[in-house]
């Protein structure tokens, strides 16, 4: 034996269970278990509280020990990101692209090279078929028809072939509709890996920002069943709060939800020596290099965003200013206050600062008075029914100061920023699986064939047709067509 017979045979021993393989991985067989498989372990996730859910820690408690081992080692507390869901979802992918590369020639040919001639029991075979007989006339005039005919229906692949005698026309419409289904396996595709990306590279985490407060870490809950612990991300860029402002329905009112219409985080994201202004709102987040800002919650802390204040000197006429948070004012004497702090819940005795201090029950705020002698003063300004008592009465720097009115805003808010590098290939996916379903259900690849034979009395003509969308309108159409023709080759 060769040496070349050898290396064939060698050869095709390799090649045989390759092939096999590869036939057993794009089977339509192995996709559906892939898809069941995937199915279960999705409904486990879902009846298996996982990790990241609020009701975890109380899910955990109630199993026993044996059960909490069994699932820490089949990682079923968060099955989305464990070893095998990863593989399973990595292995309809390979499933989808083996199956497409190996179906797409045959659905590429039938649109460009597409069968226009077929024996008479293929015409019979069909599930539209017609066949008449003419006892005048020829092949070519009758094929000639058939194509006119075909053309004034709109159909733009008309081709025309002889063989054995006969005259074979063919047409076809809505032939891209074959390639829908290769469009939906791309959706799928950009779907799943949409969904690895964001199992493998997502981030997110909480920032606290008040305004003048510059940050670059958000921070988040790691769970597991033996612990919980405060994990901490860096950001590529730094955020700045430039300001926060609360759109409230009573603007005399609580600054709780049920009296807000919109938080507003005004900010400068500084990357390097660039800085971009955002603006982030409740249903406004901002985009930034594949980071997502999002507008998450307040801190229940009660301030002011504007503080107007009637400075009331020992001699002479009030005066009425506004000092934005953190800004300063001077009065026309040369005395300059600046806004240090604000209290919506001041109590003297046993103030919390950190009490939800959303009603704003006695507000007061800490003024800091620079006489023009440059003397540096601590004073306090009130409002409501503290401004009645003895100690708001007392002169600072020569004057006393009273709350005339102030913007109600939230202390902190709390951004949420996340990072999914999935999140454009899941849109993308899921708008072109759209399209593609559309096209697929919405439309249909119609085929109509004619075929004409000369016999000893006449012609014999066999038309035939087909679609892949047997539910719609081409029944129809056949018969009006197949009707046009017998009228036009009749009246010849």
């Amino acid at each position: 034996m060769s040496e070349s017979k050898r290396s064939g045979q060698k050869r095709r021993k390799f090649m045989d269970p390759v092939s096999r393989f590869l036939r057993f991985f794009s089977s339509v067989r192995f996709g559906i278990f892939l898809l069941i498989a995937i199915g279960i372990l999705s409904l486990i996730g879902i009846f298996v509280v996982q990790e990241n859910v609020a009701g975890f820690p109380a899910f955990l408690a109630e199993l026993g020990p044996y059960q909490r081992k069994v699932f820490v080692w089949l990682d079923l507390f968060d099955i989305y990101h464990s070893w095998y869901f990863r593989l399973l979802l990595a292995a309809l992918s390979l499933n989808i692209i083996l199956s497409s590369i190996d179906l797409f020639p045959s659905s590429w040919k039938l649109i460009t090279k597409p069968s226009v001639t077929m024996s008479p029991s293929g015409f019979e075979a069909k599930p539209h078929f017609k066949d008449y007989f003419l006892f005048s006339g020829d092949v070519d005039s009758a094929a000639s028809a058939a194509a006119e005919r075909l053309q004034k229906r709109r159909f733009r692949d008309i081709r025309t072939e002889s063989a054995g005698g006969a005259r074979f026309v063919f047409a076809q419409k809505g032939a891209w509709n074959v390639l829908g289904t290769y469009a939906a396996h791309v959706s799928l595709l950009l779907i799943l890996l949409g969904g690895l990306l964001t199992s493998w590279s997502a981030q997110s985490g909480e920032m606290t920002l008040s305004p003048g407060m510059t940050s670059r870490q958000i921070t988040t809950n790691v769970v597991s069943p033996d612990q919980t612990r405060r994990m901490t991300i860096d950001l590529p860029f730094e955020v700045h709060c430039s300001d926060i402002r609360q759109k409230l329905i009573d603007t005399s009112g609580s600054i709780r939800a049920s009296n807000t219409l919109d938080w507003i985080t005004d900010l400068t994201i500084i990357d390097g020596k660039k800085e971009t202004r955002a603006t982030v709102s409740v249903n406004s987040p901002f985009d930034y290099k594949g980071y997502r800002i999002f507008h998450s919650s307040v801190v229940p802390l009660g301030k002011a965003r504007v503080l107007t204040l009637t400075a009331i000197p020992e001699q002479g006429t009030p005066e009425s200013v506004s000092i934005k948070r953190g800004g300063s004012v001077v009065l026309k004497d040369g005395t300059e206050l600046r806004f240090v702090d604000f209290r919506a819940g001041f109590d003297m005795r046993n103030e919390n600062p950190a009490d939800d201090t959303s009603d704003y029950e006695s507000p007061a705020a800490v003024i800091e008075v620079v006489s023009p002698d440059g003397k540096k003063h601590t004073a306090f300004a009130f409002g409501g029914v503290v401004a009645e008592t003895p100690i708001a009465n007392n002169p600072v720097a020569g004057y006393t100061f009273r709350i005339k009115d102030f913007e109600r805003v939230a202390d902190r808010h709390i951004l949420f920023i996340r990072r999914d590098p999935g999140q454009p290939f899941l849109y993308a996916g899921f708008g072109l699986l759209v399209i593609s379903l559309m096209g697929l259900f919405l439309f249909s690849h119609k085929r109509i064939w004619f075929r004409a034979d000369t016999e000893a009395e006449g012609i014999r003509v066999r038309i035939a047709g087909d679609t892949n969308r047997p539910y719609d309108k081409f029944p129809a159409l056949f018969e009006k067509f197949s009707g046009e023709i017998s009228d036009d080759l009749y009246e010849d």
